[in-house]
């Protein structure tokens, strides 16, 4: 993952910045607690792949949905919640600040932000087809998740989904920030 799409995703949440309301902060707030919780997901997977199979580069992660079906799909949630896709919490969040900006008249903006979800969306693609379309020499040798590691991991996985389907009291929760803010 590099350091591209953070800086797109730190762009994303000035979006709602950028819009100057209540609607914007809160879509802010949203956005860093679901952040937040999609990177740890994808950077904790990272983590174990690597410390198994000594590798973090993208190639490493040829197979991996014939090694580890758990770690694959959880690096599924996270990058599909990076890009955007329902039903998960990125998809609602970046939903959110592009709501935010046409409501305060930045079309303009908001069209830039789908746009550049279009592109990144390439971008996390073109990682889960190694993981599930590319083959791997190392296809046999499994990769083991630590159980405390697996929980950790299931945890924020849920988390990531549960804040894209059940959308109205995580919204709330920010929407309190953002009037104790604004």
């Amino acid at each position: 993952m590099g350091i591209y799409p953070s800086i797109a995703h730190a762009g994303y949440a000035l979006i709602g910045f950028v819009a100057v309301s209540e609607l914007g902060i809160t879509s802010v707030i949203f956005y860093l607690i679901v952040y937040l919780l999609t990177n740890l997901t994808a950077f904790g997977t990272v983590a174990v792949f690597e410390k198994t199979s000594g590798s973090s580069e993208i190639a490493s992660f040829a197979g991996l949905s014939r090694r580890s079906p758990w770690l694959a799909m959880m690096m599924l949630v996270a990058f599909l919640s990076l890009a955007g896709m329902p039903p998960f919490g990125g998809f609602v969040i970046k939903i959110a600040v592009f709501a935010a900006a046409v409501d305060r008249g930045l079309i303009g903006l908001a069209v830039i932000g789908v746009l550049n979800s279009i592109v990144g969306l390439y971008y996390y693609l073109t990682v889960l087809k190694v993981i599930y379309l590319y083959r791997s020499e190392a296809e046999h040798v499994r990769v083991s998740i630590p159980q405390a590691s697996l929980l950790a991991l299931s945890v924020l996985c849920i988390g990531v989904i549960v804040m894209g389907i059940v959308v109205a009291p995580w919204f709330d929760i920010a929407n309190l920030g953002a009037r104790a803010l604004w």
